[in-house]
């Protein structure tokens, strides 16, 4: 099977995509779990003043249920390379710098947004690019319309 330089330039997209929300999705997870259990390092109660929450549990279970599993899928996707890969990534990107955002925004902390939260941030922002860059090459195609008829 030949391979065009737009198959060529998804298929790159999405093993970049895989990556990184591979990355996000494990480093979620054990922050998640970090959190609820507060191992191996409690975070500052006093980070949370002026947000809804009294303790990390239910952040903790958000970060490691919503963006450690909407990356986890995004990464599944995109290492298989099916068709879904593309909105996984922009889903999962969309997640990831929503999360940080809000994270920087709500969270009482000395220095916000500190480097890991721009680290994050930016990786989401790239992330979702990549899933745009997927859609505009036609990953998707068969998955919007169906299979081709003859």
């Amino acid at each position: 099977m030949r391979t065009t330089s737009r198959t060529s330039g998804s298929r790159a997209a999405s093993v970049l995509a895989a990556t990184l929300s591979g990355l996000v999705g494990a480093t979620a997870l054990a922050g998640g779990v970090e959190l609820v259990t507060g191992w191996p390092r409690r975070q500052p109660l006093e980070w949370l003043e002026g947000t809804p929450f009294d303790s990390y549990v239910a952040p903790g279970l958000l970060l490691g249920g919503l963006l450690g599993g909407g990356n986890a899928w995004a990464c599944y996707e995109s290492t298989r390379h099916t068709p879904r890969w593309p909105v996984a990534a922009v889903v999962a990107g969309s997640l990831t710098t929503g999360w940080i955002c809000t994270e920087a925004k709500m969270l009482n902390q000395p220095d916000a947004p500190t480097p890991i939260e721009v680290l994050y941030g930016g990786i989401g922002v790239i992330l979702a690019g990549l899933g745009v860059a997927g859609l505009r090459l036609g990953a998707t195609r068969a998955a919007v319309t169906g299979p081709a008829r003859a």
